[in-house]
């Protein structure tokens, strides 16, 4: 399966295998099974939630144990990518979130479905931070920005849109049970699939010289493997003040849990509109994120210069505008939905679409896993906080999603107050074009 290094010198053109495309294919077939499986659990909130006889503050609770679960799990597996590599990581996700997806059958009480869901975020956690490492190690810089926002960018937003046409009707018509039970069936293939890739370039059978140079930018890089990184390495490097800075904006995207959880529930328990029509209505409000997901590396070239911190404090702006806009102007129940839906998940593709190209800029690509991951991990622990006081802001003499603006208000002062540590954190230009050159020295090794 996996073959000793080469040399890389000389590949001429013709020798590049494109073996990369073919791991970038696998690694987002897992992410669509996983984002599926993780979107589910929010948009069947309003079936299990009443099944369940669960109050408003207990349905928070709830979706804040996947968060609790979630977030230490993001750090832990950023740090055991870069030091045992992905794959073991994400073979260990897609065989966890499938488990308890099928597990879904046996929850009967609040106490069983707050455990199930706390146990959901601990392997759900394992896929991002190995996710970003795959792809920085994969990908040359000028592709980096590219593939990323594709595998968690359209990955997580197509998943949104194909869990309500799959999951809602079979909730509605059958049982919610059946529906987590069905979505599950799209982790196996990939996960399958996952053993024919390897963690470095150089060790996949089957590719090229070309491929690996272009990938690993000379013969400089292919002599020198990307290795294991060590504990010092991590300390020297989260004591930098600008990785300390652009780390702050992981706390501050964390409002985006604020709309995954509450829109469905807005829309259904609060503005009373039929699960039928909120199953065809989200999905056409995601081909928004989704078909910005292709467009995210063209406007940060094109537009900014490559500047990714520019582009990413635009943004925080722009999800912050959203929320604001829909807690504080009174509007229809669509509009509501497109701000939140649209708007906000934007926001959060350019966030989290640009950030594995930042990091890889600024610390190089085999520090990724770890700075995703804790920069990841800084979001949800937020976010948990935020989903979990969430439950008790509802505006109980507003109607309909009204009652919700406080929440929205909330999330978007946070978002624009994340404006100030971005832009007071270093500048990188992300490569327009491939380049074939020795590596250069890392962030850690300069400092």
């Amino acid at each position: 399966m996996e073959s000793s290094s080469r040399q890389t010198t000389g590949a001429p053109p013709e020798s590049i295998s494109r073996r990369r495309w073919f791991v970038f294919g696998v690694v987002v077939a897992l992410n669509f099974g996983v984002w599926l499986d993780e979107a589910k659990v929010s948009q069947l909130a309003p079936f299990w939630s009443d099944s369940l006889a669960l109050t408003p503050a207990q349905v928070s609770g709830v979706l804040s144990a996947y968060l609790l679960g979630y977030a230490p799990m993001l750090a832990i597996a950023g740090v055991l990518a870069d030091r045992f590599g992905s794959k073991i990581m994400l073979l260990t996700c897609g065989f966890g979130v499938t488990v308890l997806s099928v597990s879904m059958v046996f929850v009967r009480t609040y106490n069983e479905m707050w455990w199930r869901n706390l146990a959901f975020g601990f392997v759900f956690g394992l896929l991002l931070a190995p996710t970003f490492r795959i792809l920085a190690t994969w990908f040359p810089s000028h592709e980096r920005t590219k593939v990323t926002s594709l595998t968690t960018g359209a990955c997580a937003g197509i998943s949104s849109m194909v869990t309500p046409l799959i999951a809602l009707p079979i909730a509605n018509h059958a049982s919610w049970q059946l529906a987590f039970i069905v979505v599950a069936v799209f982790t196996v293939p990939p996960l399958i699939l996952l053993f024919w890739i390897s963690d470095e370039p150089r060790r996949m059978r089957g590719i090229s010289a070309g491929e690996i140079a272009l990938i690993e930018g000379g013969e400089a890089a292919a002599a020198r493997p990307l290795g294991r990184v060590g504990f010092r390495e991590v300390v020297s490097l989260l004591r930098n003040r600008g990785v300390i800075l652009f780390g702050i904006s992981g706390l501050l995207i964390s409002p985006i849990w604020l709309s995954l959880n509450w829109l469905s529930f807005g829309l259904i328990n609060l503005d009373k509109v039929n699960p039928d029509v909120v199953a065809v209505v989200l999905p056409a409000i995601t081909v928004i994120p989704v078909a910005f997901s292709f467009l995210n590396s063209l406007v940060l070239q094109r537009v900014f210069g490559g500047r990714a911190r520019m582009w990413i404090a635009v943004g925080f702006l722009l999800g912050g505008i959203a929320f604001l806009i829909a807690a504080l102007v009174p509007m229809g129940w669509v509009p509501w939905a497109l701000l939140l839906g649209g708007g906000v998940m934007v926001a959060n593709l350019i966030y989290f679409g640009t950030m594995n190209a930042y990091w890889a800029e600024l610390a190089g690509p085999r520090f990724t896993g770890t700075l995703s991951g804790i920069t990841s991990c800084l979001q949800v622990v937020a976010g948990m906080f935020l989903v979990k006081r969430s439950g008790s802001w509802f505006d109980e003499n507003a109607t309909g999603h009204a009652e919700l603006a406080t929440t929205m208000a909330v999330g978007g002062g946070i978002m624009l107050v994340a404006i100030v540590p971005v832009m007071l954190s270093k500048e990188v230009r992300v490569k327009r074009t491939a380049a074939v050159e020795p590596l250069r020295e890392t962030f850690v090794e300069r400092a």
